[in-house]
């Protein structure tokens, strides 16, 4: 029983080259509920997100998230 996992790093795309952990892909959150899409079309898919600078970017990103249907996530602050 194979479990796919994405690591996605939410800052935008300046912030993102100057430092990243290695594996993860860029899906910036002025952009994610595009990206995601195309990224992760696997709703199964087991998600980690980090780059989140406060609150509102995890409430505005957990929003996404559940309209579109993906449930399995965990956010690294």
């Amino acid at each position: 029983n194979k479990k796919n996992i994405s690591f996605l790093d939410i800052r935008e795309r300046k912030q993102y080259v100057h430092g990243f952990a290695f594996g993860s892909v860029n899906c910036p959150l002025s952009k994610f509920k595009y990206l995601i899409k195309e990224l992760v079309p696997d709703l199964n898919t087991n998600l980690i997100l980090i780059g989140a600078k406060n609150n509102n970017q995890t409430n505005q990103m957990q929003k996404i998230l559940k309209k579109l249907k993906y449930h399995r996530y965990f956010i690294i602050k």
